[in-house]
């Protein structure tokens, strides 16, 4: 024990109280004997207090005084609590610590009065409840208080430093209990036993109940925050303990207590911005991150949160730049390079993708996203024509996530871009076969047919959805988009409004908005600007609907609208050389010819075969040298 674990310095000194116990008196030669247990006690003691002084540097400026009233009640607060185990407590209330406070010292003159009691009745009672006694306090001598360590600021007390100690009280008490029950007649003492079993029992039932707070991590620090709210670290905890099982709300809630109660921490402040984060509040989750890191730059966690929140937001570019930092940070930390990975991938820099993501697998095999980290180099892999990679990657995936129906369709896909039809239909059938009431992998396998542009598989796909569920938005919308592919645009037109009707905060909103538009447009609706119109609202980015919508003002002749909106897209798109040719046809029949001839310019510029470019070069330059002919 002594070379194990450092509480156990005290051992020379309870081999001392045993040997007086035994004999009443300590030779030379019992000291000479105990030697190399002192030598050892000595060197471990020396080790720990320089190894937590380098670490954690505490003065905690106690008086001596102080000290002897921590020490004192800690004492009978270890009893007290081995005799009634009751609210037992993971982390104890710091209690406060004042030299006039008259209470505080009954403690030290109980302690007196009950080590000088045993001993001067030792010798009718025997020396053995001292020793149990002197056993229990020097024992415990360590973490009284008289030399400072870290726990001591939270707490002076922890149930887990008398496990040790509590040998000598228990010695005692179970020793005069025993020698008391002698003296009784048989009767009694067979009742006597009937107790201790009852006791035994009620303490073990006690004991199940205890063990019980170490459940997992929300019921130990949900147990630390009730019986101690102001515990060190407790909210945080526990803020990060619910977040981790996806209850992000109650999670908030701790963080945002936690960061109350220690404005100071990092830590902190980073753990409410995860919460703040999954619950998709960036700008809020933006906000804690940037105090996080004004608190400590090196933060690992807030690093990597930062890095998570771009990845989130979409902006992929930056979070390379961040996931990059935390790895500058610590180059063993998977996570960063699992989140480098994907977002390599969405950058569509494949062959630096699947290095970030095997290192984050090489790291840490067994992380809980380790399937999708296979997936993902699996479609980086196939992105890189790397088939038989690609194809061990999705197996890999499989075999980590039997129950989900993606890599099969993954697969599937790699399949079917190979020609091998019959093995991709086989892969389809199994991933409907896995979870055959499940609406997100049947939608799944809708999505992968329309992927793969095998529209009417797709639709009879769909369809499976709806039976299971007619109001999956989702399985409308996909439908739609396969419709429109078909040219089967009022069916396509009445399956896409029922999709946003079901769900109107669809991430794909804009696009559901543009396909309506381009459905109407097709059979002559005059409300198809309309749905461009709205698509444009959602997504005033959407490239597909400015240009759609800029075409049907120009056909109603709109010039202006149309102007404007190919400015626009100009600006988006600027090497797009037919958005140069049609703003170069807008301008024209606004009657800016000057204009119009260096957009068609351009657009040749960008695209030197661009029919309708050089039919408005020509069209500009003959008018142009008809104008000078006629010149006076």
């Amino acid at each position: 024990g002594l070379l194990s674990k450092s509480v156990v310095v005290t051992l020379p000194a309870a081999l001392v109280i045993l040997q007086w116990w035994r004999s009443g008196r300590v030779r030379w030669m019992d000291l000479l004997r105990l030697a190399p247990f002192v030598a050892v006690a000595v060197g471990i003691t020396a080790a720990d207090l320089s190894f937590y002084r380098s670490r954690e540097p505490l003065d905690l400026g106690y008086t001596l005084v102080e000290r002897a009233l921590i020490a004192a009640r800690a004492l009978w607060f270890y009893v007290g609590k081995l005799l009634w185990p009751a609210d037992l407590a993971v982390i104890y209330p710091l209690w406060e610590v004042d030299a006039g406070d008259l209470p505080g010292w009954a403690y030290v003159v109980a302690a007196a009065a009950l080590a000088a009691g045993l001993w001067l009745a030792r010798r009718r009672i025997g020396r053995g409840p001292l020793a149990g006694v002197l056993y229990f306090a020097v024992t415990l001598g360590p973490v009284l208080g008289f030399v400072d360590y870290g726990y001591m600021q939270f707490s002076f007390v922890a149930d887990r430093f008398q496990y040790l100690a509590g040998i000598g009280v228990l010695a005692v008490l179970i020793g005069g209990a025993a020698h008391g029950l002698g003296r009784l007649p048989e009767v009694y003492r067979q009742g006597a036993l009937g107790l201790a079993a009852a006791a035994v029992v009620v303490l073990g039932v006690l004991t199940w109940r205890q063990a019980g707070v170490y459940r997992d991590e929300v019921t130990l620090f949900g147990h630390v925050v009730a019986h101690n709210p102001q515990a060190r670290d407790a909210h945080l905890n526990l803020g990060n303990a619910l977040i981790k099982e996806g209850r992000n709300e109650e999670g908030l809630e701790m963080s945002r207590i936690a960061a109350e109660q220690r404005p100071d921490s990092a830590a902190a402040h980073s753990n409410l911005a995860l919460a703040q984060m999954n619950l998709e509040r960036f700008e809020a989750s933006g906000e804690s991150l940037r105090r996080a890191l004004e608190l400590d730059p090196r933060h690992k966690s807030a690093l990597q949160n930062r890095a998570e929140l771009h990845r989130k937001q979409g902006r992929h570019a930056e979070a390379v730049e961040a996931y990059q930092a935390v790895i500058a940070r610590d180059r063993r930390y998977a996570l960063a390079y699992a989140g480098l990975g994907d977002a390599l991938f969405h950058l569509e820099r494949y062959r630096e993708a699947v290095e970030a993501l095997g290192q984050a697998v090489h790291l840490q095999p067994n992380l809980p996203m380790a399937g999708t980290l296979q997936l993902l180099m699996g479609r980086a892999s196939r992105e890189l024509r790397r088939f038989d990679a690609a194809e061990e990657h999705f197996r890999l995936a499989m075999a980590l996530n039997p129950r989900d129906a993606t890599p099969i369709l993954d697969l599937a896909g790699l399949r079917s871009a190979q020609g091998r039809q019959r093995e991709a239909d086989d892969l389809l059938r199994r991933a409907r076969e896995l979870r055959p009431d499940d609406t997100v992998a049947l939608q799944n396998v809708a999505e992968s047919l329309r992927k793969q542009g095998r529209y009417q598989d797709a639709l009879a796909a769909y369809r499976e959805v709806l039976a299971v569920d007619p109001d999956f938005a989702l399985a409308h919308a996909g439908m739609g988009d396969a419709l429109i592919k078909l040219e089967r645009y009022q069916e396509a037109l009445e399956t896409l409004a029922t999709a946003v009707t079901l769900q109107l905060d669809l991430p794909m909103a804009a696009s559901l908005h543009r396909l309506m538009g381009r459905a109407a447009q097709e059979l002559g609706h005059a409300d198809a600007a309309e749905h461009y119109e709205r698509a444009l609202e959602i997504a005033p980015r959407d490239t597909e609907a400015i240009d759609r919508l800029a075409m049907a003002r120009f056909q109603e002749k709109r010039y202006e609208d149309a102007h404007r909106l190919y400015v626009t897209l100009a600006e988006l798109t600027p090497d797009s050389a037919q958005t140069h040719s049609n703003l170069g046809a807008t301008l024209y029949y606004l009657g800016r010819s000057d204009e119009a001839l260096r957009s068609f310019e351009r657009a040749l510029s960008l695209d030197p075969e661009l029919e309708t470019a050089r039919a408005g070069v020509r069209a500009l330059s003959g008018a142009a040298d008809g104008a000078a002919a006629n010149a006076p």
